[in-house]
């Protein structure tokens, strides 16, 4: 008997993993709450990647789509949506299998309760019932595997210590951006921005803020001694350069960005039309507090 296998996400990883079912010979389906595939990806469609298109078309898609992109340019994430994983979802193998605006809100073992047969081949045995939110109102499904393929897009950090939100971080939540700026549009982001964090998709948003007219960044970052991901010969370029430029701007290449080593955001308060942002100085060159305009 072949197992049905219910994948959740219509990205990168959930299309690959279809097309490893479809060369398997394992019947499917994916749920994608949006519209269309490969959502998350066009939501940050401005963003150039690190890694060229031969590293990001698995052998996988190249089989199935052998026209697809190959080479050695960064293709930005519109780019990879619509020349790669676009044209992956509308092949024949994946017709009538992705099933959008339906997102799965919770899943089971079909009639156990969560403490029944923990560990057991039995429980195991058991189907998954998926509780599916469509268009049409609530539905269910069975599979006999589940892959969430998701991503981590749509649930970004939040800024207070140990994962969760600093207090009065929720009430203000409508005035806090959480994904890469599109700084297309250099007077939504006029003003004083705070970004807290020292991955890759903070030292990009203060790479391309710092770029604009008339915008000053407190940038407040946890590690007393950030290395900002540093990777020792570097074979990508892109990388490398992000890296590069956020050490230059901790070392004070441009004097409208301030880094805030040590940094640790303790509240968020209302105070006009910015956020006041206490952080005690537990390093040595920590600010003792940054003001933000969240927009």
């Amino acid at each position: 008997m072949k197992r049905h296998v219910a994948i959740l996400g219509a990205g990168p990883v959930g299309l690959d993993a279809a097309l490893a079912c479809t060369d398997a010979g394992w019947p499917f389906t994916i749920y994608e709450a949006a519209d269309t595939v490969a959502a998350h990806v066009r939501a940050w469609g401005h963003v150039r990647l690190f890694t060229p298109w031969d590293l990001n078309v698995s052998h996988r898609m190249r089989t199935h789509l052998p026209n697809a992109p190959q080479g050695r340019d960064c293709p930005t994430g519109a780019e990879l949506a619509n020349r790669l994983l676009g044209p992956v979802a509308a092949l024949p193998a994946l017709e009538g299998c992705i099933r959008l605006r339906t997102r799965v809100s919770a899943i089971a073992r079909t009639g156990l309760l969560k403490h029944e047969h923990i560990g057991t081949g039995l429980r195991a045995a058991v189907p998954f019932t998926l509780l599916l939110d469509t268009p049409e109102g609530e539905d269910t499904a069975e599979a006999d595997l589940v892959l969430d393929c998701t991503g981590t897009y749509s649930h970004p950090n939040t800024l207070g210590p140990g994962g969760i939100p600093a207090p009065g971080e929720r009430a203000l939540a409508d005035r806090i951006t959480r994904t890469l700026p599109d700084t297309a549009d250099p007077s939504r982001w006029a003003g004083t921005v705070l970004l807290a964090g020292a991955g890759k998709s903070a030292q990009t948003a203060a790479r391309d803020l710092a770029a604009l007219p008339g915008t000053r960044i407190e940038w407040a970052v946890r590690s007393p001694e950030p290395d900002w991901g540093a990777v020792p010969d570097d074979t990508l370029p892109g990388r490398q350069h992000l890296v590069d430029t956020s050490q230059a701007l901790t070392d004070g290449a441009n004097e409208r960005v301030t880094v805030h080593t040590g940094a640790h955001v303790q509240t968020l308060s209302p105070a006009g039309d910015r956020v006041r942002v206490p952080s005690p100085p537990p390093a040595a060159h920590a600010s003792s507090s940054a003001t933000t305009s969240w927009r």
